[in-house]
């Protein structure tokens, strides 16, 4: 993580950096575009790395809880990992 803000210093000449961690997944390469165009017009983009088994991060839904649209999607009520009451 110390060496991201040298990385012009040890690979010039470039416009653009892109960094990726190495035990991420790109589903659609198209997006790699999006990140490259809005770098070069000034922008930055930060993707968090977060998905629905991160049970710290998202809790299990109040089955009282009034939200304002149901969920949909094909995962729309799949439990995540911490719900699904996994055992060892």
């Amino acid at each position: 993580m110390t060496a991201r803000p040298y990385l012009p210093k040890h690979f010039p000449g470039h416009a653009v950096y892109l960094w990726i961690d190495a035990d991420a997944w790109v589903q659609d390469d198209t997006v790699l575009d999006i990140f490259v165009s809005g770098a070069r017009r000034g922008m930055l983009a930060v993707v968090p790395e977060v998905d629905r088994g991160y049970w710290t991060i998202h809790k299990r839904p109040n089955s009282g809880a009034r939200t304002s649209a149901p969920l949909r999607g094909p995962t729309a009520g799949a439990p995540a990992i911490g719900w699904a009451g996994m055992r060892s």
